[in-house]
């Protein structure tokens, strides 16, 4: 049976500064989604890229053979949720990219922060309103993990290079960077196209709240390369030392 409750009641902005969430609890429900992913308790919101890969490699490997490694995601989200909820704290209080900098600004940055947040944002996205049609499409979203997953991880570290690097066209490179990861699921169906630049869009949009483009069936046409469209910027800001982390 599938160990899943589709919480869509716990979606909610992250950007709100927490109120009331307790640092060393939250830490602890961290340690538990960690733990039912089968990563190491470490890979927490301090290293969040490293929390990034351990969840696609469930979604890529699964956790056993016979569950699709989103529901196994999922349900370490929805325990970690449980976790927050059962202490008297919300999405809202543990959830904020300015609380979690507060608590340790001499090892995390505020790129860090961000990058955590949104990708829980992601994945509270692909387990409420993208959870059955991810189930539904699951071989395909699978294969493309497993065979494309460094093409999504550079449509996403593009776009923050170019946003951070020339902020007055973020919105233009977060269009850029719906259309990459919509476009790297152009061989699975319509809906799970739209699933991609969904996850791109519920991820990137933390820190970018003003781009208000959406994501739309069909968007992404053609044959064409997604990482043709997607590619960095010059700016003044831009260093040499952040192209390189993409191309790492």
């Amino acid at each position: 049976m599938l160990l899943l409750i589709v919480a869509s009641a716990l979606l909610a902005s992250s950007t709100v500064l927490g109120q009331k969430c307790d640092p060393i609890r939250f830490d602890q429900c961290q340690q538990t989604f960690a733990r039912i992913i089968g990563a190491d308790p470490s890979v927490d919101w301090k290293k969040p890229r490293d929390l990034h890969a351990a969840i696609q490699n469930v979604y890529i490997n699964g956790l056993d053979a016979t569950t699709p490694g989103i529901v196994s995601v999922c349900n370490a989200y929805n325990a970690f949720m449980q976790c927050i909820r059962d202490d008297g704290y919300s999405y809202q209080d543990c959830f904020s990219a300015n609380w979690l900098l507060s608590l340790n600004s001499s090892i995390v940055t505020p790129y860090d922060t961000y990058y955590y947040v949104g990708v829980m944002v992601q994945v509270s996205y692909q387990c409420s309103a993208g959870f059955y049609p991810a189930v539904d499409n699951w071989p395909c979203i699978q294969s493309v993990y497993k065979n494309q997953g460094a093409a999504l991880d550079k449509c996403l570290q593009t776009f923050y290079i170019n946003a951070q690097g020339n902020p007055y066209r973020a919105c233009e490179f977060f269009k850029d960077g719906m259309e990459c990861y919509q476009g790297t699921f152009r061989h699975c169906r319509d809906e799970v196209m739209y699933w991609g630049c969904e996850s791109f869009r519920s991820q990137a949009h933390i820190g970018y709240e003003g781009c208000k483009q959406s994501c739309q069936v069909n968007q992404f046409f053609g044959d064409v390369q997604p990482e043709q469209k997607m590619k960095l910027v010059d700016s003044e800001r831009y260093t040499k030392n952040a192209a390189e982390q993409i191309e790492a």
